[in-house]
């Protein structure tokens, strides 16, 4: 997993930014998760907020 700082929550002057923990969703294969090859990933968005929800690790030709 990976924390980022949400700029959509950042607080007033004097106060701390809030974390926000996104979650990688990993390939699957022959019923188990595996984290492939390639570190490439994709965001996907909250369209009614336009924030991050996730992260999708893409695949590359080397986890077929």
């Amino acid at each position: 997993m990976t924390t980022i700082t949400d700029p959509e929550a950042m607080p007033s002057a004097g106060s701390t930014a809030r974390s926000v923990t996104i979650t990688t969703v990993t390939h699957w294969m022959g019923g188990a998760p595996f984290a492939g090859e390639s570190t490439r990933t994709a965001e996907v968005f909250d369209p009614a907020t336009g924030r991050i929800t996730k992260r999708l690790a893409l695949a590359s030709p080397a986890d077929t």
